[in-house]
């Protein structure tokens, strides 16, 4: 058999994988033995070698072709595209940084994988087979994006890619939320931030089931396996018509409000503003006389506006304008905070450099 290649013979019922020239070194027994086990993994499978002129191809019977791809690894496709770029192992070899019989024993184990020869050796050269020519581009392209997968790995663990998936109740979105949003957008354009308005009893529910990574909802804290840290301290204010007579007072007492149409939530949705305003309005011995129900924020304030009745709302809705409302604070404060919620544990480095900068937001709400 020409000394540039190997030969599989029989000895004592399995194979053996003999090397010549290029396993000549001290490395050759330990490559034998490797050979040997992945050859010879199959009990019907045997390898001969046919010997041409100047070069000898591998054939595998008994086993179908491409059965022991699951044990290529990338150091083997890394290997190939080295000799099939330079067509030559001994300098393959130094570009890789591993001498040469290991690169040599490493691409027939890999050829031994594949069920093909994908180079053709001579004495004197080396050349791709048909199937080393299309195996190449498609090796370079998995490389590529084994490379590709570890940067896109590492930036994640860093923070630097990922997806934060942030939930807020709708009355966040006045003052409160614009400019922590542009602000994590800016400082981190890897990570896509998924933004999902709900109430306070679904944004629990999608803590606990993992659809959501942190919530921003009313205190109290919800009980659970989470981690909480305060965003806003507030109060309730109350939203008056343009034209009504309460604006004339500096601060309105809740009992005030008794004789007065009220614009609210929907009792259904069991939000907290409502759940805050009519304790206060039992605490001074009235239900409140809820003439509208709107699910939305500007909905109420539109019905507001509209001299529908009045609304109590956050006290940071009151720093924005709204045509034909005027906002004045209740003489005994009602508070209102909102609370950030994540799931206690959490390893994301995204949600981490997301709550880095709403701490930085938390305090301009106070």
């Amino acid at each position: 058999m020409a000394a540039s290649c190997g030969s599989l013979v029989s000895k004592g019922g399995g194979l053996v994988d003999n090397y010549s020239r290029e396993s000549a070194t001290p490395h050759a027994s330990l490559e034998a033995h490797e050979a040997t086990r992945v050859v010879s993994g199959t009990k019907h499978r045997q390898a001969l070698w046919r010997r041409g002129a100047d070069s000898e191809v591998s054939v595998s019977s008994g086993e179908r072709p491409g059965a022991g791809c699951a044990r290529m690894d990338l150091r083997r496709l890394r290997y190939f595209v080295a000799v099939a770029e330079s067509l030559h192992f001994g300098r393959a070899a130094q570009q890789v940084h591993v001498v040469q019989s290991a690169i040599s024993q490493q691409i027939k184990l890999l050829e031994a994988d594949l069920g093909v020869v994908l180079l053709t050796r001579t004495r004197s050269s080396v050349s791709l087979t048909d199937a080393g020519r299309i195996f190449l581009p498609e090796c370079r392209r998995v490389l590529l994006q084994a490379e590709e997968a570890v940067r896109a790995a590492r930036q994640a663990a860093l923070g630097r890619v990922g997806i934060v998936k942030f939930s807020f109740i709708d009355n966040a979105l006045w003052s409160l939320l614009p400019p922590m949003i542009s602000a994590f957008r800016n400082c981190h354009p890897g990570v896509s931030l998924e933004l999902q308005p709900r109430d306070r009893i679904s944004q629990v529910e999608a803590l606990e089931s993992g659809a959501i990574d942190v919530a921003l909802i009313p205190a109290p804290t919800p009980r659970g396996n989470f981690e909480t840290e305060l965003f806003a301290r507030g109060s309730l204010m109350v939203a008056l018509p343009a034209d009504h007579p309460l604006l004339d007072m500096e601060r309105v007492d809740v009992s005030m409000l008794a004789a007065h149409d009220i614009v609210t939530f929907p009792l259904e949705l069991n939000t907290r503003i409502r759940e805050i305003f009519v304790a206060a309005c039992a605490a001074e011995g009235f239900s409140p006389k809820v003439s509208q129900e709107a699910s939305q924020l500007h909905t109420q304030l539109a019905l507001v506006g509209a001299g529908c009745g009045l609304s109590p709302v956050p006290g940071w809705v009151a720093a924005n304008n709204f045509q034909n409302v005027e906002f004045r604070p209740l003489q005994c404060p009602l508070n209102y905070d909102l609370v950030l919620v994540w799931r206690r544990g959490s390893k994301s480095g995204a949600l981490a450099h997301f709550l880095n900068v709403a701490r930085q937001y938390s305090k301009r709400a106070d």
